[in-house]
């Protein structure tokens, strides 16, 4: 019996509006360990992302606050969910400077050169 994927999906807690954010999915898995392809949906009016990778880069539109959602597919057609809020903002420093490697993130799960990041996200 197929099982289904797990979707997991990490991003940053705040990101800015009209650059690149990277939204990861990476850590998915199937249990069958069948091969997955993702969907992303930035949920922003931008149209959903096919990849074969798990890994993208996503410009958002404009500012807001945003559920980012990718589906993890198998061969098979079974998927996983998960989702995760962005909160895109026009006005962001430069270099970001909302953690550091002594004060940790207030909300998210680690921070990387000032950005905090949350991963999971996992529906079931």
């Amino acid at each position: 019996r197929n099982s289904a994927p797990v979707a997991l999906l990490t991003t940053p807690v705040i990101a800015p509006a009209d650059a690149p954010v990277v939204l990861d999915a990476s850590d998915s898995f199937d249990p069958d360990r069948d091969g997955l392809s993702f969907v992303f949906e930035p949920n922003d009016g931008s149209d959903p992302i096919e990849s074969a990778l798990p890994r993208i880069e996503h410009t958002f539109l404009g500012p807001g606050l945003f559920t980012v959602v990718v589906r993890a597919i198998d061969f098979e057609g079974l998927e996983g969910l998960a989702a995760q809020d962005v909160t895109v903002r026009l006005e962001y420093p430069e270099p970001p400077d909302f953690c550091s490697e002594t004060e940790d993130c207030v909300i998210g799960d680690f921070c990387d050169e000032g950005v905090c990041f949350i991963t999971g996200g996992t529906l079931e």
